[in-house]
């Protein structure tokens, strides 16, 4: 039996796509069996406080955290502490990290990108590379965090086209396959885009062990 509970911020369902509206779109799957109730953190909150009672609850009962944009709790250290402290399961809806283990991945490549900027921030010597022509460091950071997020996306889509392989059957031509993902708003391979038959044939091909052109 999966067990969850939904957390969020005020801004986010008032402003950008309606938390709840999220959370009651993911619920009417069928492999949601109870949910428990939800937890909202005012906008103007400094310290996680609904978040640790989400925590507490969903330790107590055994349940899972839904959080439908995953910046509420990523973009924000104080946030990102209090989960990896209470080793809770977390799912974010906007397909950032489905488990707590992909949360804390995440949440170290943060850590990393801040204490970066602090050291930079502290250097007497450090000079604000020019937005042309990056440092080295720089860009060595922004592609292994670029990789990480590319890989993620990729291992996303797969299960994405694996499920609706097994749900409209093996003959699914991937011209629907990509309109069925633009449909379920599935992010893709690069920011930005939608969906294509092209794309989706490379990832039907590493699916099913062909070689890629």
């Amino acid at each position: 039996m999966l067990r969850c509970i939904a957390y969020w911020r005020e801004e986010r369902s008032k402003q950008l796509f309606g938390a709840e509206e999220r959370v009651y779109d993911f619920l009417n799957r069928p492999t949601i069996v109870r949910f428990l109730g939800s937890f909202v953190e005012k906008n103007s909150a400094r310290s996680p406080v609904e978040l640790i009672r989400a925590i507490a609850t969903a330790k107590e009962r055994d349940a899972v955290i839904l959080i439908p944009y995953s910046p509420d709790v990523t973009r924000r250290a104080k946030f990102r502490e209090e989960i990896i402290r209470a080793n809770v399961e977390v799912r974010s809806l906007d397909r950032a990290f489905s488990s707590f283990e992909e949360f804390k991945a995440l949440s170290h490549v943060f850590d990393i990108d801040t204490q970066n900027r602090r050291e930079r921030a502290k250097s007497s010597a450090y000079k604000r590379p020019k937005p042309n022509k990056p440092s080295s460091t720089v860009k060595a950071e922004g592609c292994k965090t670029a990789a990480k997020i590319a890989m993620a996306r990729r291992q996303i889509a797969a299960q994405d086209i694996t499920l609706l392989l097994a749900q409209y059957g093996e003959d699914l031509s991937p011209r629907r396959i990509a309109d069925l993902l633009n449909e379920r708003q599935v992010p893709t391979l690069r920011s930005g885009s939608i969906w294509r038959r092209e794309s989706v044939k490379k990832i039907l091909n590493e699916i099913r062990g062909k070689p890629t052109v």
